[in-house]
């Protein structure tokens, strides 16, 4: 079994990774026993400890990626070690990629290696190690320690704010390295220094990606954005406000809001008034405007205007969210002339039409059907359309209703002797189609129904007066010849 050489006072000893070798091979520290050593080794290292000190000195005038390329070579300098690495561990916790590695007194490229089986295992989980000799036969899996020549190895965890081991620090040499907790303590030197570069690239890295971010959601945004100084003109747009006015960004630096307005004097004045309310008076505005573009069409836009502040609650400019609403606009006139022109055939209509929810309650009556079933819309609205039927007619009306919500678009139904009632009781023959439509989510039956009597009282009429028109021209005849 590989034991724990003589641990300093009070350090803890961890369970060494198996390996078929036997003897004294590595120590495990946790991260706060570390430095303990005599005060004779404390005044034999005091000139080596100024050394060190010049090149901690030395490493914090570098920042970024260059900080951990000089880190490592001047911590494999001071160490007198042959190699020194920094590493981040993958997302996964499986592998770890060298972000900076010396070796031989030259940078090597960086490699991404395999977490198990290799001697920086147990300080990715966070324990500080240290193998003074033996390495190779302690972990024959990891190839590197071969290819390198390499047989002894120290490494110290790089902790985030959190607590989160996120990587490591590590040196290794090709001669046995026995003053571990030597070296150990100065990689702390080291390590401290780099865990605050660590928090430092990835607090830059987190605004750089939240600034991307921010950048893409207001560049490909679907709505028009629109920044202007405390002098109304504008500062800052996005592609969609750009292509919803038709200027370029050379053209659109410096305009105003009265740029866009259209050649009514109205609209002129709508505009400044939004400019006068926001950029004067500081209130936060919304309003549907009609404004024109750079090839001279017009548009409508519904528009959201905020001034913005400063600490002391001076107007210092202000934000504008725009929307182009000319097809919405143009859709929903387009509704309101269909709804006039379906108003206008249902009131003007002949013959009655009656509108009727899923249950058979009225809901519509027009004119006409007032006028043939003798009755006030308002008496019969909400009331059951049977009232208007014989119990035959009700049977036909049910089962029509039944055909359409199985899947039929019309019903029509013209039975011989097929009677509806009038609201005074009065029977009279009709026909009748009836449709469905889903309006606001909802099924509504429409019954279109001709009085047969009235129809037949109206043909008898017309047949009436054709003969009568023919009497009148044969005596009109008659009298002309006489008078010849």
């Amino acid at each position: 079994m590989v034991g724990v050489l003589s641990m300093p006072p009070g350090a803890v000893s961890f369970r060494a990774p198996r390996s078929p070798s036997t003897g004294p091979a590595a120590r495990w520290y946790p991260m706060g026993d570390l430095g303990q050593v005599s005060d004779q080794q404390d005044k034999q290292k005091l000139p080596e400890d100024a050394a060190l000190r010049a090149i901690v000195e030395g490493v914090e005038s570098e920042t970024g990626e260059q900080f951990f390329a000089s880190l490592v070579q001047r911590l494999a300098s001071a160490l007198r070690a042959q190699y020194a690495f920094v590493s981040e561990l993958s997302d996964d916790r499986q592998r770890f990629r060298t972000r900076a590695l010396w070796g031989r007194g030259a940078f090597l490229p960086n490699i991404d290696v395999p977490l198990a089986g290799t001697p920086c295992e147990g300080v990715l989980h966070g324990q500080m190690s240290h193998f003074p000799e033996r390495l190779q036969e302690l972990f024959p899996a990891d190839r590197a320690l071969g290819d390198w020549g390499v047989h002894s190895y120290c490494g110290v965890p790089l902790v985030d704010p959190a607590g989160v081991v996120v990587g490591h620090l590590a040196i290794c040499d090709d001669k046995p390295m026995w003053d571990g907790p030597r070296g150990l303590s100065i990689m702390r030197i080291f390590a401290a220094r780099a865990r605050a570069e660590i928090s430092r690239l990835g607090a830059e890295r987190a605004l750089r990606d939240s600034e991307a971010l921010y950048r893409d959601l207001y560049e490909h945004a679907p709505l028009a954005y629109f920044t202007f100084g405390s002098d109304g003109r504008l500062r800052r747009w996005n592609a969609r406000g750009r292509e919803m006015i038709g200027y370029t960004d050379e053209e659109l630096r410096g305009m105003r809001t009265l740029d866009f307005h259209t050649d009514a004097p109205e609209n002129r004045e709508a505009f400044a008034r939004l400019e006068r309310e926001v950029f004067q008076e500081g209130r936060d505005l919304v309003a549907e405007v009609e404004a024109r573009r750079k090839d001279g069409t017009l548009y409508w836009a519904r528009v959201s205007l905020s001034p913005l502040r400063d600490e002391q609650g001076r107007i210092t400019g202000a934000r504008s969210i725009a929307e182009d609403v000319t097809e919405l606009r143009q859709a929903q006139q387009a509704v309101r002339e269909s709804e006039a022109r379906l108003s206008a055939i249902i009131q003007f209509a002949l013959d009655p039409i009656i509108v009727t929810d899923q249950e058979g309650r009225i809901v519509l009556i027009n004119p006409a059907g007032e006028r043939v079933f003798r009755c006030a819309a308002a008496d019969v609205i909400g009331t059951p359309v049977t009232r208007f039927g014989t119990p035959a007619a009700a049977r036909s009306l049910a089962q029509a209703m039944e055909d359409i919500r199985a899947g039929r678009k019309t019903f029509s139904f013209s039975e011989p002797g097929l009677k509806s009632r009038r609201l005074d009781g009065e029977e009279f023959e009709f026909e009748a189609a009836l449709s469905c439509a889903q309006v606001g989510g909802r099924p509504l039956y429409t019954i279109y129904l001709r009085d047969l009597g009235e129809r037949r009282r109206l043909e008898s009429e017309q047949q009436r007066l054709q003969l009568q028109s023919a009497y009148l021209q044969e005596e009109i005849k008659a009298v002309h010849n006489f008078e010849e």
